[in-house]
């Protein structure tokens, strides 16, 4: 039977072959769904984003029907602005590739990981590097350091989309 060691005690524990194919559909699985929400709050930014945007649109043609004068001058006018494009920049910012700011690990708490799942071009060029990236990894390892950072990169979208939705509530 194959046996794991725990890097941290330094304990050997038996893991059956069965158990490891479990542990690689769990981390699989858990990595699929995740994934989908982060597409999920990138298709709901898109949508909440341009109906806000339609819905300024509507706001600002009633607006100019009223025939009111502004007595708040310049400084109004940037608070007006400021509330309107706030709630934009905040959906954009959600949109905008973010990989890169998930929480990072440090390096000591990344022994061993192979960044095998994710393949950054400047660190890894050629097909020898990532083949040898791939032989060299464990798929368990591998797993669940994807699984730790793309669940970062969904709270971090998550936070955005609620600050928009509250920005563009005001």
């Amino acid at each position: 039977m194959p046996t794991e060691t725990d890097k941290t005690s330094g304990n050997t524990d038996e893991v059956t072959d069965s158990a490891l194919a479990n542990a690689r559909v769990l981390l699989q699985t858990s990595l699929t769904e995740v994934q989908a929400t982060v597409r999920g709050y990138d298709t709901k930014a898109q949508f909440v984003g341009v109906g806000y945007i339609f819905a300024l649109s509507v706001v600002g043609r009633v607006g100019n029907l009223i025939p009111v004068g502004s007595t708040f001058g310049l400084a109004g006018l940037f608070m007006a602005w400021g509330v309107v494009v706030t709630p934009i920049l905040g959906f954009g910012y959600l949109l905008r590739p973010t990989r890169k700011s998930a929480a990072r690990l440090e390096p000591s708490k990344r022994d061993g990981i192979q960044l095998a799942l994710y393949i950054d071009p400047s660190q890894k060029s050629s097909v020898s590097s990532i083949r040898k990236a791939a032989m060299d990894a464990d798929l368990i390892d591998e797993l669940s350091f994807e699984l730790l950072m793309v669940s970062s990169l969904r709270e971090n979208k998550s936070r955005w989309f609620l600050r928009g939705l509250y920005a563009s509530a005001v």
